[in-house]
């Protein structure tokens, strides 16, 4: 039976490649020994893996890799918006937010001093004019996103699915426009510089990844992990 040591070792291995843990940064607040960032690296991955394969999280592909393939989007974005550094995935210091302090945590969501954007959690969408107030939920602050990074990788997933839906009909590469310059028709070379290393490590890896999204989900679920819940689901969770 899988072990999800495996999934996570996986995860890392693209980690690992392309953000070496113990390399010279100069940020002083992203300062670690390679010891210690490894550590990190895999409470990331363990994170990334709780969160793609919950069962309440809708992915960015179907079929029985489509997680997997989302993980693989996650891992390119992660790596553009924040080199797996320490400082940006735990929000210290002046140089962990991009955007003049605007975007937070290692998606680098834009929040500023605001909330993530109000979500529809009975349609599981972005919320429409005329929702029931029942059904939505206002969203994240960004010291949230860098208290719980669960929360940082699931509402940048959102903003990934609006991406992909705004774009639908457009080449793979390219459907990360929005979410590089919130335009379809800008950010073409933004997207295809985090889609295409994505691709790439999801193709590369196809004979080492033996196990499916349901192997992984079969795995969370004998190992007892409550599945991840990226918000209320209704006002009796709420209160």
């Amino acid at each position: 039976m899988l072990t999800l040591n495996t999934v996570v070792t996986w995860i890392l291995s693209f980690m690992v490649a392309s953000a070496p843990p113990g390399r010279k940064i100069y940020y002083p607040e992203a300062q670690e020994t390679k010891e210690e960032a490894m550590v990190r690296y895999e409470a990331v991955a363990k994170d990334i893996v709780d969160v793609v394969y919950s069962p309440n999280v809708k992915p960015l592909f179907t079929g029985p890799n489509g997680r997997a393939q989302t993980v693989s989007v996650i891992l390119s974005v992660m790596l553009h918006e924040s080199a797996f550094m320490r400082h940006v995935d735990l929000g210290l210091g002046k140089y962990a937010r991009g955007d003049h302090g605007a975007s937070w945590c290692s998606m680098q969501i834009k929040v500023g001093d605001g909330k993530t954007m109000r979500w529809n959690v009975k349609y599981d969408r972005p919320v429409a004019w005329n929702d029931s107030k029942d059904d939505i939920f206002d969203g994240y602050t960004g010291e949230e996103l860098v208290q719980n990074r669960k929360l940082c990788i699931s509402e940048g997933l959102k903003i990934l699915r609006i991406s992909f839906g705004a774009t639908k009909g457009l080449p793979l590469d390219e459907r990360l426009r929005v979410y590089a310059s919130g335009d379809r028709e800008r950010g073409s070379a933004a997207s295809q510089a985090r889609m295409r290393p994505a691709m790439l490590f999801f193709q590369k890896t196809a004979k080492e990844r033996t196990f499916t999204d349901a192997d992984v989900m079969a795995a969370l679920e004998e190992s007892r992990v409550p599945a991840f819940k990226p918000a209320p689901n209704t006002v009796q969770d709420i209160l």
